[in-house]
This record gives structure tokens, sequence and C-alpha cells, in this order.
């Protein structure tokens, strides 16, 4: 299965997508392409959590840059997870050249190729899902809801709405 372009992603939003990130001014909200989990589309409240995220960046990526790091309070937790996942994906999709790319641009991190070799697997994870991430220098609980959604196009979207809770409160 060939993954389409990002412009694909993009122009398969829906008008009520659209309105959704529009209108959601504390909730995040944004869409991935699924299942490499590009980043799609983001509303103003995501990125202003995560500003250096950015559309068509491939987040389990983004966990091993610098930002990453220093913005996921449960890194280690979050990224192994991450990893098993990355494993999962490439078990189906591995002779795929966008899974291929991905895989070779997180080969370039120590950390994930040490993560590779230890061999986890996994293939999903809950509807809700909770992260604990840093946002302006304040650690936050964030939670998120997860839903596939298809469209008329071979373009499987991921929609995500999470919202942020102060840890320190």
């Amino acid at each position: 299965m060939e993954m389409p372009e990002l412009t694909v992603f993009q122009n398969a939003l829906t008008p009520m997508m659209h309105t959704e990130m529009a209108e959601a001014h504390t909730d995040l909200v944004s869409y991935y392409s699924s299942p490499m989990r590009m980043l799609v589309a983001a509303n103003h409240a995501y990125f202003d959590t995560f500003p250096d995220q950015e559309p068509g960046m491939y987040m389990l990526e983004w966990s091993f840059t610098p930002q990453g790091h220093e913005q996921l309070i449960t890194w280690e937790e979050q990224v192994r997870w991450g990893v098993a996942w990355h494993r999962g994906i490439m078990g189906r999709y591995g002779k795929t050249e966008w899974a291929l790319q991905a895989h070779r641009r997180l080969w370039q991190f120590p950390e994930f190729r040490e993560m590779w070799e230890s061999g986890g697997v996994g293939y999903a994870h809950s509807d809700d899902w909770e992260v604990q991430v840093m946002v302006h220098g304040r650690p936050h609980r964030m939670t998120m809801e997860n839903w596939l959604m298809y469209n008329d196009t071979d373009a499987p979207i991921m929609r995500s709405r999470g919202r942020l809770y102060p840890l320190d409160d």
C-alpha cells in the first residue's frame, strides 16, 4: 500500500474538519495520515503546544528530536511504544517506499536503533491516550481521543482531539 502525497490528505479534510479546528480554541485538534502518523493539519492550540511540529512530519521522528526529548516528560515510555508500533507498521508495509524512507530517517537516531533492536512490536493503542508534556515551561497531562476516519479518497486519516491539564495545580 503506497501512501498518497501530503496534499492528497490535506485535500481530503472536509469542511467539518476545518470547522472543528477553527472552533476548538483550547482543545488540541489534529489530523494525521494513517497508518504512518504524518501530521496533516492542526489547529492553533495544537501548534501553540507543539510549535516545532509541521504538516508532513512523522510524529515518531519528531519524538527523537531535541524538542521531543525536552517536551515529552514520559519520553521513554511514549517513544518505546512508538518504536514498537513502528516495528508493527514495518512488518505490514516495510516494502513500501514511504515506510522505508521513514525507517531510514529514524535509523539516524542511536536511541531509535537501541529500541528497535529490543524487538518490541505493537499494533494498536487505546482510543483514549494520555501523555505528560511540558508546555511553556509547565508540566501538563494531555489526554487524547483518537478516531480513524474514512473518506472517499485513498487517504485514511486519524483525527485526534486533546486537552491539557496542568500537573502542578
